[in-house]
């Protein structure tokens, strides 16, 4: 009377931070192990490579600091990037049926 029942296993993986987390190192190999142009691959190593940061507090501004992972905000390649990233986790899903990646987006009104 009732279709066969199957077990379904879901990984829910929250990316609202993951941007923060990419290696620039490990990027660059995901891009050339999948067949990026060199150059292409070469232009995101000297735009990432010695990039550096400071912060911004009470109105003190930190001494700079190397920023060794994570892609920039608000670079239409950020997400592209990111994609490339996370790929391999997605494809070698060996339990798993479904895999969902979200990023909570909230506003404050």
């Amino acid at each position: 009377m009732y279709p066969e029942v199957a077990l379904v296993y879901i990984a829910a993986i929250d990316a609202s931070k993951a941007f923060d987390q990419v290696n620039h190192n490990v990027l660059f190999r995901k891009l050339v192990k999948r067949g990026a142009p060199s150059c292409f691959v070469g232009v995101l190593m000297n735009w990432y490579n010695k990039l550096e940061s400071s912060v911004r507090w009470n109105g003190v501004l930190s001494s700079s600091f190397r920023v060794l992972c994570g892609v920039r905000q608000g670079c239409i390649l950020s997400p592209l990037l990111f994609n490339v990233y996370v790929d391999e986790l997605i494809e070698s899903q060996v339990l798993v049926d479904v895999v969902v990646i979200y990023a909570e987006c909230s506003m404050v009104a």
